[in-house]
């Protein structure tokens, strides 16, 4: 199938990404709520999910102001954090759309205009890269390594103590 065209089952992806913000957004992220819609809907869970939402993700930034834009990349990382532990579907397929959304959410969070927020996302790519199943598992150990070595450039001890501590006892959980 040529790139232009979306399938049918692709076009239904972009709907119920659609219909997972809107509810991300509404409850507040919720995960009483989006984690029955996610059960009805497990079957887009699955290995092109990431890029529909990485390419839906790059489309709504460029049609919003800034302060959409905060809100988008809020619940895109709320819905990252949900998809990464959500228990069912194909859980390689699960982190990668979560690994995703961590990386489209850095076009909104940079870590010069929202360093804690950036922070926050460095971090939890390091956990994802930590659990992912894709991939060389040494390969994926030094990306979370150098995501984590990022949250840490941001979680000094004397500015944020809670999150430096929660960071830098991650390795001793390996």
């Amino acid at each position: 199938m040529p790139e232009t065209q979306v399938s049918e089952h692709g076009s239904e992806n972009f709907e119920v990404l659609l219909e997972i913000f809107q509810l991300i957004l509404a409850s507040e992220g919720d995960p009483q709520t989006i984690y029955p819609f996610l059960q009805r809907n497990v079957g887009i869970l699955d290995d092109s999910l990431a890029e529909r939402l990485t390419l839906w993700i790059k489309g709504i930034l460029q049609r919003t102001t800034p302060e959409e834009a905060q809100s988008i990349g809020i619940a895109v990382l709320i819905f990252s954090n949900l998809i990464r532990a959500f228990p069912l579907g194909n859980r390689a397929s699960n982190l990668e759309t979560a690994i995703a959304g961590y990386y489209a959410a850095t076009e909104v969070f940079d870590n010069q205009n929202f360093p804690k927020q950036w922070a926050v996302i460095q971090s939890n790519l390091g956990n994802a890269y930590l659990e992912r199943i894709r991939g060389d598992k040494s390969n994926n150990l030094e990306l979370a390594i150098q995501y984590y070595q990022n949250a840490l450039s941001i979680y000094a001890l004397n500015n944020y103590p809670s999150e430096w501590a929660k960071t830098m006892a991650l390795p001793t959980a390996w």
